[in-house]
């Protein structure tokens, strides 16, 4: 799976353990290596800052050792189909 097609304003669907839906976000922001994304509550962007890797969906997080560099993550993301 690879996000790197996924674009600002596009929503993404954020999952924990075996596919555990957490919430619904929007993407905010797009570099070459990350997306960044926002919680969307009632239709509105309600908090940033969530950064999730571009390739496979993962969390990244230093703060709590999640990410592709440190080979785990907490939570993922997936494109909402239409």
């Amino acid at each position: 799976m690879t996000l790197k097609h996924l674009k600002v304003g596009d929503r993404v669907t954020r999952f924990v353990g075996q596919g555990v839906v957490m919430m619904q976000m929007e993407i905010i922001q797009v570099n070459e290596a990350t997306v960044e994304c926002a919680h969307i509550v009632d239709d509105h962007l309600v908090k940033l800052g969530w950064n999730f890797d571009r390739e496979s969906g993962a969390e990244e997080d230093d703060s709590l050792g999640w990410g592709v560099k440190y080979g785990h993550t907490g939570t993922y993301i997936k494109e909402n189909k239409p």
